[in-house]
């Protein structure tokens, strides 16, 4: 019984996957097209960075929990960075930050669309051991 519940939630979840891969291919494009309309432009979210970059540099996508934002202040946004390599020691990394963090009381419209500037560091946002 164990074994079938387990394939029944995986088979849901891949059909999932399936559906929000293809979405997100459709996000790629979009932000490589707008990164040609106006490369490197001051305004964009941080998936408008990574996102052209990781398609014509190849390299990792990392995602992690952003920093004091969340939608209807429970839900987690997420945070692209593009990781241009894996070394043994250091990575090398870009992302694109607000210039100036707000909290929005509902919808945080800084998720979206937002004066940032890049930036080559991270601040540790280590996982911790559950």
């Amino acid at each position: 019984m164990r074994t079938v519940a387990h394939w029944l939630i995986c088979s849901a979840a891949l059909a999932f996957f399936a559906v929000s891969a293809t979405a997100f291919c459709f996000v790629v494009v979009a932000a490589v097209a707008a990164d040609r309309v106006w490369p490197g432009a001051p305004l964009g979210n941080c998936w408008t960075h990574v996102l052209p970059r990781w398609w014509r540099r190849g390299g990792y996508i990392a995602i992690r929990r952003a920093d004091r934002v969340s939608l209807c202040k429970w839900l987690p946004v997420p945070h692209a960075l593009h990781i241009e390599s894996l070394p043994r020691k250091g990575v090398s990394l870009t992302q694109f930050v607000p210039v100036r963090r707000k909290q929005p009381r509902i919808s945080p419209a800084v998720t979206g669309y937002y004066v940032g500037e890049v930036r080559t560091v991270e601040s540790p946002h280590n996982a911790t051991q559950e």
